[in-house]
């Protein structure tokens, strides 16, 4: 399965569970510790964990990774806890 990103800034969540594009790509963990790609009409099922943390260390790379694409100009944002 190839994954083609076209955006070129995410913003993360305060909390850390979820993130958004331009394009209003959603990346986020829900309930159920799942990792969910939302375009609005279609969502994705990216990863299933045992555990929150395990979620959210998986998001972290998946943001990670991002930022090292040559495109991507290290362009994510994390929203400030206060």
């Amino acid at each position: 399965m190839a994954v083609i990103i076209l955006s070129r800034r995410r913003i993360i969540s305060q909390r850390g569970k979820g993130s958004v594009d331009e394009y209003g790509c959603y990346i986020y963990i829900n309930e159920r510790n799942e990792i969910i790609g939302d375009m609005g009409k279609t969502a994705a099922l990216l990863g299933s964990y045992k555990t929150i943390e395990r979620a959210k260390e998986v998001f972290d790379e998946l943001h990670a990774a991002y930022e090292e694409l040559p495109f991507s100009g290290n362009n994510i944002f994390r929203m400030p806890k206060e």
